[in-house]
């Protein structure tokens, strides 16, 4: 009896293939989709960051600071107009509602870069310095509320921190006390030296111990090492800082020198979300005028400077270029040893130092 021919002995095999194909395809599929999902999460929280960045600078810049793309993905560099840019840093107690006198700007600071050099410099003028502004005399740090506050208030501050010192200020900043807080809380805290004459270092009567040598600050000792200045209180014990408004500044000036000195060793403007976090920490205790386009070409200039020269205009202290002075109405002032409004000597000086 005849029978028909068997199954092929290579049907099974075709089978399997054909199935471990169709498990192939399910496997990409469900591959793409993940990759999918994660790659519109990634989207969206980049989205997110972005959004949030460009919100915080819009606050500080009144909308006018252009788009956060430019500090976080930077696009050419442009010609600067000149070798050094200084921008005026001056700070009152805008953001701390109810203080006495807030808006009263008692630190002003320049921060100056030379990209031909590489050398960057910080710059301090004393709040007392006796000034002369529209036609009034007045306390330097009373020409920001004289001219209106605002923009208007840093211009005018601007125009005559440059009569005394000789700097061309670019741009503007204006801070509330709680922006070293801020600064210093977004980049992890800053490492400084104390180095009071005192040998126990510094003690406040607000609270404050910082025993001589490396400290680690966070951002509500550093706000209250930058405020400050062995001010008596009955009672309360304090040593560490014999100059009292001229210690302010040179804690102030520690304190960004620590915030530069992290900055440089960490990629800051690199890392989309350190950017959101020090824009949104510094978005309520911060004005200017800067730009996105400008932000990061002043961030790379620092990254690449060296050590930055930091000084007062007083001169060294032993041989001070200010001389107390009677303001009849005003209170203890300070003008040139050269004269009333003769600042020739200061801007001799203020060069000679930031050429190093």
């Amino acid at each position: 009896m005849e029978t028909g021919p068997g199954p092929s002995p290579t049907a099974p095999r075709r089978t399997a293939k054909r199935e471990e194909r169709r498990r192939a395809r399910r496997a990409l599929a469900v591959l793409g989709l993940l990759l999918g999902l994660i790659f519109a999460g990634v989207i969206a929280s980049v989205g997110f960051v972005v959004y949030s960045a460009q919100k915080a600078l819009d606050k500080a810049t009144d909308g006018k600071g252009g788009s956060v793309i430019q500090v976080m993905f930077p696009g050419p560099a442009q010609p600067a107009q000149s070798s050094r840019t200084s921008i005026l840093i001056a700070g009152n107690s805008y953001d701390d509602p109810g203080h006495p006198g807030g808006d009263l700007t008692d630190g002003i600071l320049i921060a100056t870069f030379d990209s031909v050099t590489n050398k960057t410099g910080l710059v301090s003028v004393p709040r007392d310095l006796w000034v002369t502004h529209n036609g009034k005399n007045m306390k330097i740090n009373a020409v920001y509320v004289s001219a209106g506050r605002g923009q208007a208030g840093l211009n005018a501050l601007g125009q005559v921190v440059e009569t005394v010192t000789g700097l061309h200020i670019d741009q503007h900043v204006l801070v509330g006390v709680t922006a070293f807080k801020g600064m210093v809380d977004a980049v992890g805290g800053i490492d400084i030296t104390i180095n009071s004459p005192d040998p126990r270092g510094i003690r406040d009567p607000n609270g404050l111990f910082l025993p001589n040598g490396l400290q680690h600050l966070d951002g509500k000792t550093a706000l209250t090492l930058a405020r400050a200045r062995n001010d008596p209180i009955p009672g309360k014990e304090a040593y560490g800082l014999p100059d009292s408004d001229y210690s302010r500044q040179q804690s102030q000036r520690l304190i960004l020198l620590g915030i530069i000195a992290k900055i440089k060793s960490t990629p800051t403007l690199a890392n989309p979300l350190t950017v959101t976090t020090l824009f949104e920490k510094l978005s309520d205790s911060m004005k200017t005028d800067l730009t996105a386009s400008q932000i990061r070409p002043l961030y790379d200039q620092l990254v690449k400077s060296g050590n930055p020269v930091t000084f007062t205009i007083r001169g060294p202290r032993n041989a001070s270029l200010l001389t107390d002075y009677n303001s009849n109405g005003a209170g203890d002032a300070l003008v040139p040893k050269a004269g009333i409004f003769d600042y020739t000597a200061i801007q001799s000086y203020v060069t000679t130092m930031l050429a190093g």
